[in-house]
């Protein structure tokens, strides 16, 4: 079960550029969605990068290892956050639904991350692997139909701003 929810989490990636390109190519400029799904994107494309290091990292005993792979994942998260911001704020952009789902996707996964670190260093009973390991390719996997639905919720209500219907 495991392996099958990564890999679907793996996918997650080519429906986040597919969503990305989209929500550009109708929206024509730089809104919120384009950002938040951009910096989704980059995220992704930075994870694939760094995976094969970290698990060659997260091998080797001791928890400075363990650290390396939940405190790369966190900063990363963190990072995503403040990107998301910084990019609204530089563009003068209001936040929409759909960046403040990111944005509460990043915050969900530091907040397990964190859990299963503390819970491996200290406990060491594996305790929240499970759920570590089940619920970041579900919030991946969750985050394509919220995606989906805030980004033509917010379209919807821009094309009927657009021709004067409110």
């Amino acid at each position: 079960m495991y392996e099958s929810l990564k890999d679907i989490g793996d996918a997650t990636s080519v429906v986040y550029a597919a969503l990305f390109l989209l929500a550009f190519f109708f929206e024509k400029k730089m809104s919120s969605a384009t950002v938040a799904l951009l910096v989704l994107c980059l995220t992704k494309g930075i994870a694939i990068l760094l995976l094969p290091y970290l698990l060659t990292v997260a091998s080797e005993p001791g928890i400075h290892n363990k650290f390396a792979w939940y405190g790369s994942w966190m900063f990363l998260n963190v990072l995503c956050i403040v990107l998301i911001s910084k990019f609204h704020i530089a563009n003068q952009i209001r936040a929409s639904k759909v960046a403040l789902t990111v944005s509460l996707a990043y915050v969900a996964f530091t907040i397990i991350q964190a859990i299963d670190f503390i819970d491996r260093a200290t406990l060491d009973n594996g305790f929240f692997a499970t759920a570590y390991q089940i619920s970041i390719p579900t919030i991946n996997i969750g985050l394509i139909p919220l995606i989906c639905y805030f980004w033509l919720q917010d379209f919807r209500k821009v094309a009927l701003h657009n021709r004067g219907i409110k």
